[in-house]
């Protein structure tokens, strides 16, 4: 009996093994992602859409064998980085040259003996003046209006002083404090420029200075003219102009660089995403293509 059993179940796993044997001789290939694989047709299983060739694109390398990382826009932002550094960095040095080569002719044309002559008797006539002056008004020593003007000024002064270092100052009362000063101060220059203009040592001096003052001034516009016209101060200035502007083109290449970088970097990390996936979706695709690859 147990003999009998055994033949039959021998006899069912055989029948099985064979048919199942013609099955998988008459079975299309196994659906897969590899270039070679065909999709089952027909009622063996689904309509699967075809995955589309992968499509060529500046933003990352040709050559697929190795990567999709985008190597050559990832190389080109060091370089313009340094390009970006070089020019700033020649930009200024180049203003630094300009402002010592400008010091250096200044200091240059102040130290010339015409130039020194000419300060020298600006100072001289300055302190003459001052003395003069002190001379002409000694006379108003003995006016008492002008003596109690000048001490109510004085006083005036030190009120204004003290009201102005306090925590809290009061702007009305320096106001008011500054009017009446201004009062003092007006009446005694009025009585000052009577006196100075009768003293013929005063007018003398201070005619002499302005003549002093005057011929320092025609020197320092020479000097400016000079600074203006100076061939070497133009080409620095050339120079400085031109590094500008190549400051400000490899500033905006170095952005347009890491801008492009950023775009590549992303495009082919969301395609390699894309490329793990077991299916290809269309609508997937399409509809969410515009969230990767704009990082600006």
């Amino acid at each position: 009996m147990v003999r009998t059993h055994v033949t039959a179940w021998v006899g069912v796993v055989a029948l099985f093994t064979a048919s199942a044997m013609a099955q998988s001789a008459e079975a299309p290939p196994a659906l897969g992602r590899g270039p070679g694989m065909t999709q089952p047709q027909g009622p063996q299983g689904p309509q699967v859409p075809q995955r589309p060739q992968r499509a060529i694109s500046p933003y990352w390398n040709q050559d697929e064998v190795s990567s999709d990382l985008p190597a050559a826009d990832i190389r080109t932002v060091p370089g313009a980085k340094a390009a970006a550094v070089q020019a700033k960095w020649q930009y200024h040095q180049s203003m630094v040259d300009l402002s010592n080569a400008v010091r250096l002719m200044q200091l240059q044309m102040e130290s010339a003996p015409e130039f020194v002559d000419a300060m020298t008797a600006e100072n001289n006539a300055y302190d003459a003046l001052q003395r003069a002056r002190k001379d002409a008004l000694a006379s108003l020593q003995d006016n008492a209006a002008y003596a109690a003007s000048e001490s109510l000024r004085r006083s005036v002064s030190l009120q204004i002083e003290d009201e102005t270092f306090r925590d809290k100052p009061g702007q009305a009362r320096i106001d008011a404090l500054a009017r009446l000063k201004l009062e003092y101060v007006r009446d005694n220059r009025k009585l000052e420029i009577a006196v100075l203009d009768g003293d013929q040592v005063y007018v003398t001096a201070r005619q002499k200075y302005l003549d002093t003052g005057a011929r320092v001034r025609e020197l320092r516009r020479q000097q400016s003219m000079t600074v203006l016209t100076d061939n070497n101060l133009t080409g620095l200035r050339r120079s400085v102009a031109e590094n500008r502007v190549n400051r400000l083109a490899s500033a905006a290449y170095l952005e347009a660089a890491i801008r492009a970088r950023n775009i590549a970097v992303d495009y082919a990390t969301f395609y390699q995403s894309y490329d793990r996936r077991p299916y290809y979706t269309a609508g997937y695709y399409y509809s969410n293509y515009g969230a990767y690859g704009f990082r600006y």
